[in-house]
């Protein structure tokens, strides 16, 4: 096999070498256990305070819609999509990752300064929404190249054990977001005064431990991460090794199964986006909840869900499930559950209950549309049910709150997981030896993409027809993915098997040629 001699290689090749196989590069446990923590501070501070945008936006000012609510969402997406792609570019340019990172983090703390003057600025409340939603998108997207640090630090025969523990950042995150989140609860808005006029409670404590935790991953970042990108060689059997050209110049990977795993990494991520956006509005209104309350819920659902991610994430990485499972059935399972999901929970006519308007809680609930219905005398956070001027709110049945409640934290405690890791796993695989910064930025983006204009459009198709039709949207592209799946199962294969098959097909085809002479 040849060596790779980029710039990058040539004065410390030899040490980064696996003594046991010269061939391929040791892999870089230092670099990807800081990376890991820094992800998970991240993944905690995205946990902590992205489920009470909603609930915040309502307590502060309930005439903001959910169309509102869908843009900040799209906003948010729009800075991940900007700054994954930026990123995986510069990364590659630079071929270190760690620049990208600390950009990500220095951002964050940006995002938090624009959070803080949304109750400073009553004027400017829905303008520095928009701006905190843009910074913590940017962040969100700078910091996510670790996911291409993470690919590339490994060798391939470390390469599910290396993703598995990296996926402990968003595992934990989970979990300690959402204990973060109900203890926050607890501080009662507008709750107590600090500097420069801003209070603390349930609403801003999550930011302010956001900008801490920030500054400790800058230093982390500086003193103890080595970014530097690396091409690992793809493991071919000995055998096959002089016949197959592995310099990244010259790889060819399966650019249908590439294809294929941007296609599920967006019907992933528009699945998501309906757990992300409207569940916490639908919920809400759904279930008769108050802000404060769909706050501790929310938090409720997603920590059992990450309890599940921690036990998925050590099954890889101390059990070996990426040697056992392939990571095709994986994906296959994730979306399996996903499609799952949405069936269980659909608005069924036979379903005899209807959503309530909105109602002081603990009072009588009016069922049919009445948009002069008001409440003079309670608080924003005491009203309760589905927006007085939706109509079809009268005829949405609601589904039981235990059955939906339990049907989210199973699909997001498989789904999620199982996607997180093994779609990270195989498309590094995939993509063989080559530097796969900007490929991985195209990846990540491209289910980010469709969260830019998607969470307006469904929130949008949520004021005006309710969650129905989204649900059957979500039900058919689940059902389309996985017929695709099923076509071209046998192509979703890592570069170095992909490569084997085609070194003995040939070597197969030689032979027949010989003995017919």
């Amino acid at each position: 096999m040849k060596e790779t001699t980029g710039k990058l290689f040539k004065k410390n090749d030899q040490e980064e070498r696996d003594p046991e196989d010269p061939t391929e590069f040791k892999t870089n446990w230092k670099s990807i256990f800081v990376i890991t923590v820094v992800a998970f501070v991240g993944q905690l501070q995205a946990a902590a305070i992205i489920p009470q945008i909603w609930p915040y936006m309502q307590e502060i000012n309930p005439s903001l819609s959910e169309s509102l609510y869908g843009l900040l969402r799209g906003t948010w997406s729009l800075g991940i999509v900007l700054a994954s792609t930026a990123a995986g570019y510069v990364s590659n340019k630079l071929e270190n990752t760690n620049y990208a990172i600390m950009f990500g983090e220095i951002v964050s703390i940006l995002s938090c300064v624009a959070y803080f003057c949304i109750e400073l600025v009553e004027n400017g409340q829905t303008a520095f929404l928009i701006v905190f939603e843009l910074l913590f998108g940017i962040s969100t997207g700078a910091t996510g190249i670790y996911r291409a640090h993470v690919a590339m630090a490994s060798s391939e025969k470390d390469r599910s054990k290396a993703v598995g523990i990296s996926m402990f950042a968003p595992a934990l995150g989970y979990v300690v977001g959402a204990l973060l989140q109900s203890a926050f609860t607890t501080i009662k808005y507008p709750g107590v005064k600090l500097i420069f006029g801003i209070h603390l409670n349930l609403y801003t404590a999550p930011v302010i431990f956001n900008m801490i935790l920030s500054i400790g991953a800058i230093i982390l970042l500086a003193t103890m991460f080595d970014g530097r990108m690396r091409v690992p060689p793809a493991e071919i059997e000995k055998q096959e090794t002089e016949e197959v050209d592995q310099t990244p110049e010259n790889v060819q990977y399966d650019k249908i199964a590439v294809g294929l795993m941007i296609a599920t990494t967006l019907v992933f991520s528009f699945a998501s986006l309906n757990l992300s956006t409207l569940i916490p509005v639908y919920m809400m209104a759904a279930f008769e909840w108050t802000s404060s309350q769909s706050v501790l819920y929310i938090s409720v659902v997603l920590g059992a869900s990450g309890v599940c991610f921690i036990l998925f994430v050590a099954g890889y990485v101390f059990c070996k499930l990426g040697d056992r499972i392939s990571p095709r059935v994986s994906l296959i399972v994730s979306i399996f559950f996903l499609f799952l999901f949405h069936v269980v929970t659909f608005q069924w006519p036979f379903i005899n209950n209807s959503m309530v308007y909105k109602h002081p809680q603990g009072q009588p609930a009016n069922t049919h549309f009445n948009q002069s219905l008001t409440f003079p005398g309670y608080s924003n956070d005491s009203l309760v049910g589905c927006n007085v001027e939706y109509k079809w709110c009268e005829s949405t049945p609601v589904p039981n709150v235990i059955l939906f409640m339990g049907s989210l934290i199973i699909s997001v405690a498989v789904a999620v997981p199982l996607m997180n890791i093994n779609g990270d796993i195989l498309f590094s695989k995939i993509l063989g030896p080559i530097k796969q910064g900007t490929l991985t930025g195209v990846y990540v983006s491209a289910g980010d993409f469709l969260n830019v204009v998607g969470p307006f459009l469904l929130t949008t198709m949520y004021t005006k027809t309710g969650p129905r039709y989204i649900w059957i949207m979500e039900i058919v592209l689940c059902a389309v993915l996985l017929l695709f799946w099923a076509v071209f199962y046998k192509r979703m294969i890592p570069y170095s098997e992909a490569q084997a098959k085609k070194t003995k097909s040939r070597a197969s085809t030689t032979s027949v040629i010989i003995e017919k002479f």
